[in-house]
C-alpha cells in the first residue's frame, strides 16, 4: 500500500514538474512508476508529450502511433503526431544538428 502512495506522488509530482515546464524531471517521475499504474489513455499522452519536450522523438512518435489506434478519431492526437513527425524529420534532414 504504501508503495501505491509513492507512486501516486510520483504521478502528482511530474504533473507539477511539467506544468513549470521542468519537463525532465517530469519525465524521470513519470518513468519511476511502473508501466501497470501508468496505463491509462491520459497518462500515455502525458508521456508522449514529455518524450517530445525532451527530444526523445522517436519514441514519442511510436507513442502516439499506439494512442491513435485506440482514438483514431482525436484531432489533438493527429496534430500531436505531425508534430512530432515534423520534428523529426527536420532533425533528420539537417543531419542531426
Amino acid at each position: 500500500m504504501a508503495d501505491c502512495a509513492a507512486h501516486l506522488i510520483r504521478l502528482r509530482l511530474s504533473g507539477l514538474h511539467q506544468q513549470q515546464s521542468h519537463f525532465p524531471a517530469a519525465l524521470a517521475l513519470l518513468e519511476d512508476v511502473p508501466p501497470e499504474l501508468r496505463a491509462s489513455f491520459d497518462l500515455r499522452a502525458q508521456h508522449a508529450a514529455l518524450l517530445g519536450l525532451v527530444g526523445r522523438r522517436k519514441e514519442e512518435v511510436a507513442m502516439y502511433r499506439a494512442l491513435l489506434r485506440e482514438q483514431p478519431r482525436s484531432p489533438l492526437l493527429w496534430m500531436s503526431l505531425g508534430n512530432a513527425l515534423n520534428f523529426l524529420c527536420a532533425f533528420d534532414y539537417v543531419g542531426g544538428l
